[in-house]
């Protein structure tokens, strides 16, 4: 069998340490965005280095965070700028095309090889150093086929980013219907006075018989969405008549009350099937003219004054209080008309952003198919370092 040539990313690229130059943006490299200016990140990054004590980058280069490569934490310029002098720039040789690297540096057997090939005395302080980076041994394909690999994997990049820009203004919308909505006709109802407020709890996991059925029982990791359409854990019918769990119908609404999650937001949700629940949820058993899905969708677009108004402090786990809760009030639409149109904008509106979430995925799980397919799992163009 031939083997193939002992390459490495060394005869691909060459290392650039240029100095910075006034005028150019700063860029920093992030774990998901690759290569972005530094004024558009939410965090604010302050340095008191001078442009020409930075790295300049040029277009098409390649500048990886040492520290973090293992993680895939790298990116492509777009444009020209300068990064911190504690990354690495590395420029494409010619037969090198960085778009094409800009996918095959993400595919996991590259993402191994930067971690195998990094150094520490600890996972968290490992380093890709530069001489390191260039003695990883690699294979690519010819310029002409990688160019056509990206032309492929770029539009379903492409599409990806679209729906993602999508998802995003159909979420504005969204919260601006319910915004305008809840300003015309719609009054404050405590939460405490839409229907009962119960408790769940959790089957004995001693008893694995209590965890072999086919109840749905939701606890938070569930509730990431504002439907409740499937569980990861389920249980039967025996753990429901022998422990504090309980069943609660279609369109009952959940709360969670009690996980470190509420520092942040308050998940809620409807389920849309019977289900039980654990302890660390509130279960609102809806009496009125309005739908737990309506509930749900007001009560998640009131997360942030739910937090600050019920959840306790100074606790060991972030919890809400739960008499706090009740008397939290929603606006909500009064009168048969009113009720029906929120009803049926909101609802639907929800029901198309989820729909477009499912499609993200989908677009998601579609191109890693075709990365597996055109860039291979290391068979063809990545070979381990026995072989270098």
């Amino acid at each position: 069998m031939k083997l193939p040539p002992n390459e490495t990313l060394g005869d691909y690229f060459g290392v650039r340490k240029e100095k910075g130059e006034p005028g150019l943006p700063t860029l920093s490299v992030t774990m998901y965005d690759g290569l972005v200016d530094r004024s558009d990140l939410d965090r604010t990054m302050q340095t008191n280095l001078a442009p020409d004590q930075h790295l300049k980058v040029r277009e098409g280069d390649i500048a990886y965070n040492m520290m973090r490569m293992w993680q895939g934490a790298f990116g492509r310029a777009e444009k020209d700028g300068i990064v911190s002098p504690a990354y690495v720039v590395v420029e494409p040789l010619g037969a090198m095309d960085s778009r094409f690297a800009a996918h095959w540096f993400k595919t996991a057997r590259m993402i191994h090889l930067f971690w195998a090939y990094s150094y520490g005395l600890t996972e968290d302080r490992l380093r890709l150093y530069l001489d390191d980076f260039c003695q990883i041994p690699a294979s690519p394909p010819p310029l002409p086929e990688q160019r056509k690999i990206v032309d492929i994997l770029d539009t379903w990049d492409h599409a990806i980013s679209q729906t993602g820009a999508l998802i995003e203004a159909k979420q504005k919308l969204l919260n601006g219907l319910i915004r305008k909505l809840s300003q015309n006709r719609w009054m404050p109802i405590a939460l405490g006075d839409l229907g009962r407020w119960v408790s769940g709890g959790t089957p004995s996991k001693s008893n694995a018989g209590f965890w072999q059925g086919k109840i749905p029982w939701v606890s938070p990791k569930d509730m990431s969405g504002w439907r409740i359409q499937q569980t990861d854990d389920c249980i039967s019918s025996d753990a429901i008549h022998q422990s504090s769990t309980r069943l609660v119908p279609p369109g009952t609404v959940l709360v969670v009350t009690r996980s470190g999650v509420l520092r942040n937001t308050v998940p809620s949700g409807v389920v849309e099937m019977e289900a039980a629940f654990n302890q660390d949820i509130k279960a609102l058993l809806v009496d009125g003219p309005w739908s737990g899905s309506l509930i749900a969708l007001v009560l998640r677009w009131s997360s942030d004054k739910i937090r600050q108004s019920c959840v306790k402090s100074g606790t060991t786990v972030e919890s809400i209080d739960l008499e706090a809760l009740k008397s939290f009030a929603i606006l909500l639409p009064r009168g048969s008309g009113a009720i029906e149109e929120a009803q049926s904008i909101i609802v639907r509106q929800a029901m198309e952003l989820d729909l477009l979430g499912e499609q993200l995925k989908l677009l998601r799980v579609q191109k890693d198919g075709l990365v597996g397919k055109l860039i291979g799992c290391g068979q063809r163009f990545i070979f381990p370092r026995s072989a270098a």
